[in-house]
């Protein structure tokens, strides 16, 4: 405020009496003296743009207005950043028509402050956005999620395991922030949440967390420790399906000497997305990725990019189980005002336009974070409603279908001894089979399960193997048939002894054919290094078809498939005596022949261990 104003010293010193009591905070009394100065001198600018900012700093927005208007139609000689300030505070009460004249008004002048130019342009752009979208509201009926979960304390930061059995969030309790876990009961309802373990929560807060869609790994944000490296840090804990490792930092190069924050692990394993004010951004808190390498180590973090990070701040950082559909709140994009939840997609390696989630969803107000279900129907988030237990509660509400990730579903499994039935701890892989890429692997937990997202779009092999077994394989092609729902598997590994078998289930063939398709390669691939692993090993490779055709069609067809195969692995540098093909038909099926799913079961080639 540097307008010159009256020289009257009892103004000077009512003026000087209310800036300080405006420093600390004594805001009725410095109230009480601006208004002293304007009964005596009504065109003070300086005391009304003083009561202005009190004003709007108090979300009194209307009486701020009233004073900056003041200013602008008694002073000639106004200040220009008076006009940004009657839109700003219009803006904040969804004026947004109202807003727009006084933007316009101030970015028309040409020696404006440069710095104050890019913040104008965003706010008028998000009027112009607000205006429209607010006349078209989006079907919003969130539900509260129940009093397992919440309570007469705040309860924010939903995060849910891929088959939504768990849900893991923050509850700030007597000014203190922990992990909470609830386990589900139902469809509609919670068994009451629990603590964390005190190897994850302790003394000091623990929150912003991010969940793998199995529920084995965490991480969350702690602050002010002792061994971290800047403000807040990132740090981990681990769970064998029974109880949670002691937590510990995730160091560098993710965390740095800058803010690190609000975690976001991606369901394949691969990506740590997170918040940070870290140099090298695009504004004041960025959209961070790390990458988790082969050696377990991660990569230097890299900034989101330009069509996600703005010059304000990007926060609450969501990456869906899909892989490409990223959640975030941004006061930098167009919006309604304060954090409002945005959404894009990552195709071809660029992110798209960024999508404001439309009003209701979004308000005037601060919209802090997002979780979005597997199958993408349901969101979650935390609201302070009238209908709720206490404080902030857990809600969802029914996202629509414009801001829906892609399809996604999962596998669930347990892995046994065949011959014990005891589970096995065992490495699982899905490939992706036309690139032959892995796209997740893992490690069951110690009660033999896993659990995995698989997105829509392409063909995977699974292969879940442990030395000393045979391995076991499934096929899931997402690429020509997806199917929204669960897939569970109970999983009989045979250890490597005569007479052990196991259904090579990534094998094609064409239709009445012999040749093997070039997909095949993947498993075939995985039982040439089980063969070379196990170099005395003598094999059968048996053919079965289903019982359409003739008896000697189907046992010639079913002989040159399993021949087919042996010679693949020939050419692999197997020796072929260690193997025999053989047909059986259609005289051994394992499902019925009345449908085609079950003859598709029927189609298929087996491997059995007849010597040493």
């Amino acid at each position: 405020m540097v307008c010159a104003q009256s020289t009257d010293p009892k103004i000077q010193k009512k003026m000087e009496i209310a800036k300080g009591y405006y420093g600390t905070g004594e805001i009725e009394m410095a109230i009480q003296e601006l208004n002293a100065v304007l009964t005596i001198d009504p065109k003070h600018t300086n005391a009304r743009w003083m009561l202005g900012d009190i004003y709007f700093n108090k979300k009194d927005y209307e009486k701020a207005i009233t004073q900056y208007k003041l200013i602008l139609s008694n002073d000639p000689k106004a200040p220009k950043l008076i006009y940004s300030y009657v839109g700003e505070a219009y803006f904040y009460q969804q004026k947004y028509e109202e807003a727009i004249p006084y933007f316009d008004k101030y970015l028309a002048f040409t020696d404006i402050n440069p710095a104050t130019r890019p913040k104008n342009v965003q706010m008028k752009n998000s009027c112009e956005f607000a205006k429209v979208a607010i006349k078209s509201p989006l079907p919003f009926n969130p539900v509260n999620i129940g009093d397992g979960v919440n309570s007469e304390n705040s309860e924010y930061l939903p995060y849910f395991t891929a088959d939504g059995n768990l849900l893991f969030f923050t509850r700030l309790l007597n000014g203190q922030e922990d992990i909470y876990v609830a386990e589900r009961q139902d469809s509609s309802s919670w068994k009451k949440a629990t603590s964390l373990s005190t190897l994850v929560n302790s003394k000091d807060n623990e929150g912003a967390h991010g969940v793998s869609a199995d529920g084995k790994f965490l991480f969350f944000t702690a602050c002010n420790r002792p061994y971290g490296l800047g403000s807040c840090d990132i740090m981990y804990s681990i769970s064998n399906g029974k109880e949670w490792s002691k937590a510990e930092f995730i160091g560098s190069p993710i965390n740095s000497a800058s803010w690190e924050s609000q975690p976001s692990f991606s369901a394949d394993g691969r990506y740590l997305f997170f918040t940070s004010d870290r140099p090298g951004g695009y504004g004041g808190k960025d959209l961070w990725v790390s990458t988790l390498g082969a050696n377990y180590q991660w990569s230097k973090p890299e900034n989101v990019g330009p069509e996600i990070n703005t010059a304000a701040d990007e926060q609450s950082p969501f990456i869906h189980a899909d892989g490409v559909t990223l959640y975030f709140s941004s006061n930098g994009h167009p919006g309604f005002g304060g954090h409002d939840l945005f959404m894009a997609k990552k195709i071809n390696g660029k992110w798209t336009a960024v999508r404001n989630l439309g009003y209701p969803i979004n308000t005037s107000g601060h919209d802090g974070s997002l979780m979005v279900s597997l199958n993408g129907k349901k969101a979650f988030y935390a609201s302070d409603r009238k209908d709720g237990f206490g404080k902030l509660d857990i809600y969802s509400f029914d996202l629509p279908e414009i801001d829906r990730p892609n399809q996604v579903s999962y596998v669930k499994a347990k892995v046994v001894d065949k011959k014990t039935n005891q589970p096995i701890d065992v490495n699982y892989s899905f490939i992706d089979i036309e690139t032959k890429t892995p796209i997740q692997n893992g490690i069951t937990l110690k009660d033999g399960s896993f659990l995995a997202t698989l997105p829509a779009g392409k063909d995977y092999a699974l292969n879940i193997n442990k030395k000393g077994y045979l391995f076991y394989s499934e096929n899931y092609n997402f690429k020509e048939n997806f199917v929204d729902k669960p897939y569970e598997l109970s999983v009989s590994l045979s250890p490597i002894e005569i007479g052990g078998t196991t259904i090579l289930r990534n094998v094609f063939f064409d239709l009445d054919k012999y040749e093997l398709q070039p997909k095949s390669y993947v498993e075939l691939d995985k039982l040439v290094q089980l063969l070379k692993e196990n170099p005395t090993l003598k094999v059968e490779l048996i053919g079965h078809t289903d019982n359409q055709g003739s008896k000697s069609y189907n046992q010639t067809l079913s002989e040159n498939r399993a021949k087919a195969v042996v010679a693949y692995l020939t050419s692999k540098g197997i020796a072929n005596d260690r193997m025999k093909p053989k047909g059986m038909g259609d005289t051994q099926p394992i499902s019925t022949n009345a449908t085609e799913e079950g003859r598709a079961l029927n189609r298929r080639t087996e491997l059995k261990i007849v010597g040493f």
